[in-house]
């Protein structure tokens, strides 16, 4: 009875950690939304630029929580992912929200 009181208690924590990482993957992808208008119409949106690339990034870290028992494709892109938004959100939050590579509609916006 312990074992399945245990049981129980594992369950409803990975569920909720199931839920925070859904929400967070959400968030990414609703401030991506965001961005993607920022940048077609040549404005510079830092806040949700920042939201986007930490959610993200969060989202990525969170996936290598989750118990596995070999490597899966999902791991070779959150790793890529990690590779290449982490110093996106290192340099925006240094560099006061100009992206590394400065892109044209970024210049624009200038």
């Amino acid at each position: 009875m312990y074992l399945l009181g245990r049981l129980d208690h594992l369950t409803a924590a990975m569920t909720r950690f199931t839920f925070a990482q859904v929400v967070l993957s959400l968030v990414g992808i609703g401030s991506g939304f965001v961005v993607v208008f920022g940048l077609l119409t040549a404005k510079r949106l830092d806040r949700w630029t920042a939201l986007f690339l930490a959610s993200t990034v969060a989202t990525s870290v969170t996936g290598f929580l989750f118990p596995f028992h070999h490597f899966l494709p999902s791991h070779g892109v959150g790793i890529i992912s990690m590779l290449v938004l982490a110093p996106r959100h290192q340099n925006l939050s240094t560099q006061k929200g100009v992206p590394h590579g400065n892109t044209i509609a970024w210049q624009r916006a200038r």
